[in-house]
């Protein structure tokens, strides 16, 4: 087993989350990302973004990311992983439960009742990792039908647009 620290993201890992990002990309069938590592870096700075990252000797080999949100089936705060990924190189070593374990200490500190995230289905290896990783009462969605959605470009500015310009009943 490799050695590896994990350990809190900060705004200077940007440079090298970028090219594992663009990897978990490539594997997601999303294109790379465009911008620089400086739009991540000021994410991260603010604390919009937060999670961990896998250093080995100075080389980042994994990360994870998310953010707060609320689960309102609950009205509890939780935590939501958008991102995780381990290099191929380092993955079946147990850095990926690092990763969720540190994300999950980092999300509790934060006030989180919870974590939850979305995977492909057709992300076997992926799938096994977290079966393994969901145990003791929580959710492995077998069978459960759920797809994701997002208004992204320019379907989100013509949404924005539509309720910037909508009235506001609730002074009526």
């Amino acid at each position: 087993m490799t050695e590896v620290a994990i350990r809190p993201a900060r705004p200077d890992d940007a440079p090298g989350i970028l090219p594992l990002l663009n990897a978990l990309n490539a594997i997601t069938g999303n294109d790379p990302v465009k911008k620089s590592s400086d739009t991540l870096s000021a994410m991260l700075g603010e604390d919009r973004v937060f999670g961990a990252v896998a250093d080995h000797r100075g080389e980042l080999v994994g990360y994870v990311l998310g953010h707060d949100c609320v689960t309102m089936e609950h009205l509890e705060p939780g935590a939501y992983l958008h991102d995780l990924i381990v290099a191929s190189d380092y993955q079946r070593q147990g850095i990926g439960r690092q990763l969720i374990d540190r994300f999950s200490a980092i999300a509790k500190a934060r006030g989180a009742t919870h974590l939850w995230w979305l995977g492909l289905e057709t992300n076997l290896r992926a799938r096994d990792a977290y079966r393994a990783i969901l145990k003791g009462g929580s959710t492995d969605p077998e069978g459960e039908q759920m797809r994701a959605y997002a208004l992204t470009r320019g379907d989100f500015d013509a949404a924005a647009a539509r309720g910037a310009g909508s009235r506001d009943y609730s002074t009526v």
